[in-house]
């Protein structure tokens, strides 16, 4: 167009704003669709901040009294605060088993050379097709974990959440939005998504999610080049082998695409009224983008199999899947409502629709489809929390950026300058008990619970049972806790094959998955896998049922032996040959984790022996306050009152002292010459028991003159 013409349109458009169409300045003016388009959404923007620019004073605004060094100072002691409270939360032992089971893929295709196709490690499933979409994931888990060990992993993590952290803070920067409106958000963020700081794939999936935001926002709101689209279809090769949400990324890109057709049609043929659209020039390369990054899927082993298997997992185990916690909605789920990650998720949902509300003027439709879809993933399953709330951070901050552009525009940069630094020092002041409390506690889930601050393995896996297991050569199939499937995969395949393990909805199925937890709580079926799959040990935890009658059955078949107990599992091992040696070391005949021991029917010619078990055991566990309950009774019967104070006193100063505990106690500081000791124990031993007659009697004895 030329510069009469363009002068035209422009005078048009500023007293017609909203009252027409593309299609209708065309038709008026003799003008290609194309031409307008192009003129009124990229060069016309540009003409009329040059026209506000050679409005202003010549002077231009007052400058802010305020040093340059000071807000860089003041802007990177923020960031430090950021990166320090993420180590503080995402340094924690690891606990979750899907990890383990990482790591073995990613060792067997390394020292195979061959990709993983049906699965290895079972003893009932072996054999059933497999698509291990993450065994990039595992690839990279294995060598930082030969490299570095075990806490490589944790570091790895920390790496991922400061990355997303990164790309979320720098797509709000890049929308222009304030920098002490995205920070706060941002850490508002971290708190909420914190439930989620596990060493697992999905770690990085949120790198690419929002990798993917800030590529696209750069590309809608920056004008940056097509160029920076290529980079969506090589990151989604990456991702298509990294974890099963690959899938996201097809979605945002796709619902983007869509959305911004969607405007720019309504713009051409109905109204034009919205701003940062695309002209069809810009908005032509997406397509192409997303071709390339759908077929960038098929790069991995499976090829097509790939694209079908989220949808698979979730249509063939919808029962299942609802008996799984993180896969369970955030509404529906007593745990998760239970804790302070719930009360995040609604501070966030409320915050979202906020920020649409007071911009409802500006409404972006594929910022609002695409947080109404996140929202409906979240409300489904409480793990898609993560995701919905980094993608919906940055629209969050444009959207009170935008409604709070008319109201909070300062034509007075040194006033706005200074507000901005006070900010950031405020910011600061909130930050630094948050990192204290962070590294104190760790990530606090709720109250009287975390996840604190940390190295190494969580006690929650199997690991003395574990080394026992390999230090003892025992092999075989075994029957093992679901959540110990992983670890015993990890560290003792191929001697070792598994009953069950994380990958329930990939291999063993739904009707299996159900069987072995039935046979937690149905000795008969218990009884019939034992049967059916050879089990030659068993591995369980406390946690996973009433497990007392598949103790007594094990022990009235005779076939089993207890070798091996701790305070969180205990091991059985079938009567074979091989074992002859090591049950008649090792096996627990007297002292048992879940069967009562009655003290009225042990023999004094068997005290000993019980005193030798219970050793055993606090020698594998020192912390574990049953056997000191055990051997504090055993020690009483035994007369050895030194050894009764010793475990005695273990309890009453880890609170774990009752009734019994307190008058055993009273006894032997009693023959131990020490009255005063003595009182204090049967005082206690009434606060447990009020009104105990013994208690009182031996209170009563105790301050008699003669006693004194």
């Amino acid at each position: 167009m030329g510069v009469d013409l363009r002068e035209k349109v422009k005078k048009y458009i500023k007293a017609n704003y909203g009252k027409f169409s593309v299609l209708d300045v065309s038709e008026k003016f003799g003008v290609s669709p194309k031409d307008v388009e192009e003129y009124i959404i990229d060069d016309l923007p540009k003409e009329m901040e040059e026209e506000q620019g050679k409005g202003m004073p010549a002077s231009g605004p007052l400058q802010s009294t305020i040093p340059g060094w000071i807000n860089k100072t003041l802007i990177a002691l923020v960031l430090l605060a950021i990166a320090t409270l993420i180590i503080a939360l995402t340094i924690s032992q690891l606990s979750n088993n899907d990890l383990w089971q990482h790591l073995k893929n990613g060792q067997m295709i390394l020292q195979t050379k061959r990709f993983q196709y049906a699965d290895p490690y079972s003893c009932n499933a072996a054999g059933t097709p497999w698509i291990n979409e993450a065994w990039f994931s595992g690839v990279i888990f294995y060598i930082i974990y030969l490299i570095v060990g075990v806490n490589g992993i944790i570091y790895l993590k920390t790496l991922c959440i400061l990355m997303m952290t990164g790309l979320v803070l720098l797509a709000c920067h890049k929308l222009k939005t304030e920098f002490i409106l995205f920070v706060p958000l941002t850490v508002f963020m971290i708190f909420n998504v914190g439930v989620r700081f596990l060493a697992r794939t999905e770690m990085f999936s949120y790198c690419f999610i929002s990798a993917y935001l800030l590529i696209i926002m750069l590309y809608k709101y920056r004008r940056s080049s097509k160029n920076i689209l290529y980079l969506l279809p090589i990151l989604q090769i990456f991702w298509s082998n990294m974890h099963g949400s690959f899938i996201v990324g097809l979605i945002i890109l796709a619902v983007f695409t869509g959305c911004e057709t969607i405007r720019l049609l309504v713009n051409r043929y109905i109204t034009f009224w919205q701003k940062d659209l695309m002209t069809w020039r810009r908005l032509k390369p997406l397509y192409i983008i997303f071709l390339l990054t759908l077929l960038a899927c098929l790069i991995n082993p499976y090829g097509a199999r790939l694209l079908l298997q989220p949808f698979h997992i979730t249509m063939r185990n919808k029962e299942y899947i609802k008996t799984i916690y993180e896969w369970q909605s955030p509404f529906e789920s007593p745990t998760f409502r239970g804790s302070y990650a719930f009360k995040y998720y609604v501070i966030w949902m409320f915050l979202l629709g906020a920020a649409f509300i007071a911009n409802l003027k500006r409404t972006d439709l594929s910022n609002l489809i695409l947080s109404a879809i996140f929202f409906i993933m979240a409300a489904k399953m409480h793990r898609n929390i993560t995701i919905f709330t980094i993608a919906t951070c940055p629209v969050i901050a444009l959207n009170f950026q935008q409604a709070g552009s008319d109201f909070l525009h300062f034509e007075d940069r040194k006033l706005k300058d200074i507000l901005k630094s006070f900010g950031m020092i405020i910011i600061i002041g909130i930050m630094i008990p948050l990192i204290m409390i962070s590294f104190k506690h760790g990530y606090i889930y709720r109250k009287n619970s975390s996840k604190p601050f940390g190295l190494g393995v969580a006690s929650n896996m199997p690991i003395m049972a574990t080394e026992y297991i390999k230090a003892n050569h025992i092999k075989g199939c075994c029957f093992n806790s679901y959540t110990y499937g992983t670890y015993l995969i990890f560290h003792c395949f191929p001697d070792v094959r598994v009953t069950m393990d994380s990958r329930a909805e990939h291999v063993y199925g739904e009707e299996f998955y159900r069987r072995h937890q039935r046979a937690l709580y149905d000795v008969n079926v218990f009884e019939q896998i034992m049967d059916e799959f050879g089990i030659e040990f068993i591995l369980l935890k406390y946690q996973d049922g009433d497990l007392a009658r598949h103790c007594e059955y094990l022990n009235r078949t005779g076939d089993w032996a207890l070798v091996y107990f701790d305070d969180s599992c205990f091991l059985y091992i079938r009567r074979l040959d091989e074992y002859k040696e090591l049950i008649a070391r090792d096996e627990l005949k007297y002292i048992h984790p879940l069967l009562t021991m009655e003290q009225s029917k042990i023999r004094m010619d068997d005290l000993d022996d019980y005193i030798r078990e219970g050793e055993r055991i606090l020698g594998i566990t020192p912390k574990y306050p049953f056997p000191h309950m055990i051997l504090l009774n055993l020690y009483g019967a035994k007369g050895d009152w030194p050894k009764v104070v010793e475990h005695g006193e273990f309890l009453i100063s880890n609170r774990y002292g009752n009734y019994s505990t307190f008058m055993l106690m009273g006894s032997a500081y009693i023959y131990l010459n020490k009255p005063e000791r003595a009182k204090d124990m049967y005082q206690k031993a009434l606060e447990k028991q009020p009104g105990s007659k013994e208690a009182l009697r031996a209170l009563e004895i105790l301050r008699m003159p003669s006693n004194t």
